[in-house]
């Protein structure tokens, strides 16, 4: 919603600019309609009811636009609509809104601006004064400019950041794994059959069932050092069985994995723990931990069996937290996936050899499956749709600002015809006065850099304060962003420029 009505504000401003630059030309009519006799409030009528037809065409060729392109829509943002939405009450009645701004808000300068006009313009007795216009009509493109710019550093920076997320290192390995569900399974006699079946399948190299895959439906408990603090410390507690390091390719700093079986009366609970819990409960080292009784919620007596490294269960949003794993008898949370460790090209095929066996054990059961690096990406959605929304926005401003700079450009060019063809008589070469016509614009986007920049940076820098882990903004990303600002209005400028330069002199100069 924000960059939609900055991309429609750009646009407002642009009917403003080209409005009030034509002012010279209307000077005369205004004069006209005054001495017939109407005054300030008609010709403020007459502009706004220009600029009401004008935004109602827009909004009724956008309305037939939004059919269309919903598919691309939805493509971009991740939002799905349906046709009826379209023809809800709160969308037209927001349509009607934005029409009713839109006429107020661009309509609104050139009303008043142009009214005031008097009808002495008719015998060239008043000079229009244009100092203020020009003012207001600079600050308007340097407006535009530094809201495109902002837009475009904010698209590194989004993009910077999930790049970053990426390739982070996340203390285990999420590629490599395929998930399948086994919640529907009758019987643990059925997931033993069916994680035997997978250990002969070509490919597989370790398979481990897991109470739920990281970060998604583990469980909320404490641990505590046994004649230390009562109150524990919170933590994610997830059963599953001995093969889980290899599986997940946890690193592991001392001590072993969960031991693969426990025997029948063993009221142990045997515990991995990750740094942040063995640094709460006070040991000096992963190798002090190993071997101690520690306080749970799973049961009276939980022996640590081995430490791994800190890992990023959760979206990178979050600081790493307390992680145990656990396997024991009669434990309290029941093994819901396996978790599968792969390795093979043909993963179509893999898969099928997978469903096969789970057929073959689990034939009242649903196939259901997931890659756990795709699951591990779906975490951070909202960013991947917000760096593709801003990305298609911060093109659409642009280009919208340049459509502005380019009817500018072409009016300044014609108001100085004359004057470029006495300076062309005077000796002035092409490129000096297309220099000349190009400078004022480029200052106004030099300048809209250097206010952007900084107001990108304090946005961007809030938003990275989100994650946990997160990129230092570099400077480039202002620099990239300035150099395409600089060469949109170069490329835009430049074809009025040149050719106004290049125009006979005489036929400027003929009615002098």
């Amino acid at each position: 919603m924000f960059l939609s009505i900055l991309v429609l504000l750009i646009a407002c401003i642009n009917y403003m600019n080209l409005a009030t630059a034509r002012s010279q030309k209307r000077a005369k009519g205004v004069g006209v309609n005054k001495v017939l006799g109407a005054n300030g409030r008609h010709l403020v009528a007459l502009f706004y009811t220009e600029t009401a037809l004008l935004s109602l065409v827009a909004i009724l060729i956008g309305y037939g636009f939004a059919f269309i392109l919903q598919p691309l829509f939805q493509r971009v943002t991740g939002i799905v609509l349906s046709s009826t939405a379209f023809f809800a009450v709160p969308i037209l009645l927001c349509l009607f809104v934005t029409w009713l701004l839109v006429t107020v808000i661009a309509g609104s300068y050139p009303a008043f601006s142009m009214s005031r006009i008097s009808p002495l313009v008719l015998m060239n007795k008043l000079k229009l004064k244009h100092s203020v216009a020009d003012f207001i009509r600079r600050s308007l493109v340097v407006f535009q400019f530094s809201a495109s710019i902002i837009l475009i550093i904010a698209v590194i920076i989004i993009l910077q950041q999930i790049q970053f997320i990426r390739n982070k290192d996340l203390g285990y390995n999420p590629k490599g794994i395929v998930a399948v569900n086994i919640k529907a399974a009758q019987s643990q006699q059925q997931v033993t059959a069916f994680m035997n079946n997978l250990q002969g399948l070509s490919g597989v190299e370790s398979v481990s069932a897991v109470q739920s895959i990281p970060g998604d439906v583990e469980s909320g408990r404490s641990v505590w050092k046994l004649g230390g603090d009562d109150k524990g410390m919170p933590v994610k507690t997830c059963h599953t069985d001995g093969s889980i390091v290899k599986t997940m390719r946890l690193k592991l700093l001392a001590g072993n994995s969960l031991p693969h079986t426990v025997a029948a009366g063993d009221t142990t609970c045997y515990v991995l723990l990750n740094e942040a819990v063995i640094k709460y409960l006070g040991f000096q080292s992963p190798q002090d931990a190993v071997g101690k009784y520690i306080g749970t919620e799973m049961g009276s007596k939980a022996i640590v069996t081995g430490v791994v490294k800190d890992f990023n269960y959760q979206s990178l949003k979050s600081e790493v937290g307390g992680y145990v794993y656990y396997t024991m008898n009669e434990a309290p949370e029941s093994l819901r996936t396996l978790l599968i460790r792969y390795n093979t090209k043909d993963i179509p095929r893999f898969v099928q050899q997978i469903q096969n066996d789970f057929k073959a054990d689990m034939s009242n059961s649903s196939f259901d499956y997931e890659f756990l690096d795709s699951h591990i990406q779906n975490l951070y959605n909202a960013e991947q749709h917000m760096a593709t929304t801003a990305t298609v926005f911060s093109i659409l401003a642009i280009f919208v600002a340049c459509l502005g700079l380019f009817g500018l450009a072409a009016f300044i060019a014609e108001q100085r015809t004359k004057e470029i063809g006495i300076r062309k008589v005077l000796g002035a070469s092409v490129p000096g006065i297309a220099k000349l016509l190009t400078g004022d614009f480029l200052k106004l986007v030099t300048l809209s850099i250097l206010i952007a920049s900084p107001i990108a940076w304090y946005i961007m820098n809030q938003w990275l304060m989100a994650f946990s882990y997160r990129i230092h903004i570099n400077a480039w990303a202002f620099v990239i962003a300035g150099i395409t600002a600089i060469v949109f209005a170069l490329l835009t400028i430049s074809s009025h420029a040149i050719k106004a330069a290049v125009a006979n002199p005489v036929n400027s100069l003929r009615s002098e």
